[in-house]
């Protein structure tokens, strides 16, 4: 065997005992693809976005832990209480009770709970749903969040202004986009300054309104606060421009923002616990 032969084996071998990877403390894989997201992990479990829909996510998961079932006990804990009342689908399977935690310590742990992997779409806009309705969870009683409902008021405001101004034929596209999301605002002043018409600003929504629904990795704020991307993108194309410039056109830059926006959105987020024996250490 030659001298470099010798030396690649040896380098084998030290990087084959080496430090066992992150991922083998997690009770199920990470799906291919996913990015790791700061918010919600950390020694118990770890959380991943992935661009891929919930049904294809699902799919793998169910070939490497067992079906997933969308009446798991784990949708009632983790991760929802950052989703405001938002409605999700939410996929789950358990792997460890938290008996089987306690024997497997031989004490009762503070920690158990029901763990294994869950999986979360957001569905406001039906974007998360398998045409399922029962595997929709609504995090809260209330219909709609507070955001909601200001838009939903807004909307009627606006359409009982135009009534009064004598536009009875206010149609239910001018509603749609009175109540769409704040991602869509710079296009909506086009359309209300009759720069574009509410035909191409519905064409647009339809291929983008997945981007409300989707999640966002978290970034630093100018005053050290953790936002979500989409939040920080917003504000930067905002301040680009002007009072003056307000008054061009800009169609084309607010799509080119839908569109960028569109490369960090992830349609899934995925929760893996990680395992018990790694908890205390």
């Amino acid at each position: 065997m030659s001298a470099n032969k010798i030396i690649l084996f040896i380098v084998f071998i030290l990087m084959s005992c080496g430090r066992v990877p992150a991922q083998s403390k997690l009770l199920a894989p990470v799906y291919p693809g996913a990015v790791k997201s700061s918010l919600r992990s950390n020694k118990t479990q770890s959380v991943f976005l992935s661009m891929d829909p919930i049904k294809k996510v699902k799919s793998y998961y169910n070939s490497k832990v067992g079906k997933l079932s969308s009446k798991d006990p784990l949708t009632k804990s983790y991760y929802l209480e950052n989703l405001g009342n938002t409605p999700v689908v939410a996929y789950g399977k358990t792997m460890m009770t938290a008996n089987q935690i306690s024997r497997q310590e031989g004490y009762p742990d503070p920690d158990a709970k029901d763990i294994g992997v869950l999986l979360l779409a957001k569905s406001s806009s039906g974007q998360g749903s398998e045409s399922s309705a029962s595997s929709t969870t609504n995090i809260s009683s209330a219909n709609t969040s507070s955001t909601d409902s200001m838009q939903a008021m807004m909307a009627k405001m606006q359409k009982k202004l135009m009534q009064a101004m004598g536009k009875q034929n206010y149609s239910k596209s001018d509603e749609q986009i009175g109540e769409m999301p704040d991602l869509f605002e710079g296009l909506k002043n086009e359309v209300y300054m009759q720069r574009h018409s509410k035909k191409e600003m519905l064409a647009v929504y339809n291929k983008y309104k997945f981007l409300d629904d989707s999640f966002y990795l978290l970034v630093k704020d100018k005053d050290g606060s953790m936002i979500p991307y989409s939040k920080q993108l917003l504000a930067q194309y905002k301040n680009k421009l002007s009072n003056a410039e307000m008054m061009n056109d800009h169609w084309n830059y607010w799509v080119g923002f839908l569109k960028k926006l569109a490369n960090h959105a992830y349609k899934t987020c995925i929760i893996i616990n990680t395992k018990p024996s790694s908890w205390h250490k």
